[in-house]
């Protein structure tokens, strides 16, 4: 068994030098949250500086080190890190085998994990039946699901295994509510998600240290998803990956954000290496307002639907947006 505090008096050794720049941003001071640092932007251009090579943040030791971040676009400022399958619009949609108007009830009992378990096994039947490449023991998990339509949600609490990680994005990326949240290396391209059509007042940019999700991996909180671009173009596209938001039904669920610092907070040398590094999530929000010159700044630069989406969707999408 792997000790966790041996791990983490390795990671302190190793990167005790690496603290990220935790200081005002082109005169827009940050304000420490419970569980993460929010840097409120009033104008477009001042955001793209935070995410630009002019930023203190992306020359600070941390990224020197070679170290890098990754970045998640919300159109709406109050969205969650909360992956699909668990968000609270899905319990009593088309995707969800409950039928559940009680949100909690719906995710302590597992039905969450049991409805998106059933559909990505149908997903992996289809792709299969049109000719996909599909890993034998990935195909012999579903099939053995597909025979059991009466188990309960506790068979399936050691899903999904890495051979299923690859087909799990596919879904995601074709529209099927999944444990996986989409992130980017690109700024830009997490900054064209953010511009979206939104009746929000504020959108967020949310910036995650790749120390503070190895922190995490080291205290079994979360999971990183690289999966091969050669079937996916999208990933390719987006510089994208995923994180798998690992947790136990029966306790709950809670953002990203929250899940790790909880999860850090429990050891007293993981809290340290967070407060020494200042690992904390950053969340860059910018009013509504600054939406088109932000969009159009961002489309300037190249990042279109036709470029992240590279497919016939992508062409018709970039097409209705310059109407």
């Amino acid at each position: 068994m792997v000790d966790i505090d041996h791990e983490l008096s390795l990671f302190g050794v190793l990167h005790h030098e690496q603290k990220i720049y935790d200081g005002p941003l082109f005169k827009v001071h940050p304000e420490i949250k419970e569980n993460h640092i929010i840097y409120s932007f009033e104008n477009s251009d001042d955001l793209l500086d935070a995410l630009g090579h002019r930023s203190e943040l992306l020359n600070s030791c941390y990224y020197q080190y070679q170290h890098k971040f990754i970045f998640r676009g919300h159109a709406d400022h109050t969205w969650k890190l909360i992956p699909s399958a668990y968000r609270e619009s899905f319990p009593s949609s088309k995707w969800s085998h409950s039928r559940s108007n009680d949100f909690t009830k719906y995710i302590v009992s597992g039905q969450s994990h049991f409805s998106e378990v059933r559909n990505f096994s149908k997903f992996v039947s289809g792709v299969d039946e049109i000719g996909f490449f599909v890993e034998s023991n990935v195909l012999a998990q579903c099939k053995v699901i597909d025979d059991h339509t009466s188990l309960s949600a506790c068979h399936y609490f050691n899903w999904p295994n890495n051979d299923s990680y690859r087909l799990l994005a596919l879904a995601q990326h074709y529209g099927m509510p999944t444990r996986l949240l989409d992130w980017t290396t690109d700024p830009l391209v997490s900054l064209f998600f953010a511009t979206q059509e939104c009746k929000s007042d504020k959108l967020d940019v949310w910036v995650l240290p790749e120390l503070l999700i190895k922190l995490g991996e080291i205290m079994r909180g979360v999971k990183v998803i690289h999966v091969p671009k050669v079937d996916n173009i999208n990933v390719q596209a987006q510089s994208g990956l995923f994180t798998n938001h690992i947790f136990k039904p029966a306790d709950g669920l809670a953002s990203l954000d929250e899940s790790l610092m909880m999860i850090i907070r429990g050891n007293e040398k993981a809290i340290q290496i967070l407060n020494k590094l200042s690992l904390k999530p950053r969340r860059f929000t910018l009013p509504t307002s600054e939406r088109e010159n932000l969009r159009r700044k961002i489309i300037s630069m190249g990042i279109t639907w036709t470029k992240i989406t590279p497919s016939l969707y992508g062409v018709t999408k970039a097409i209705t947006e310059m109407r």
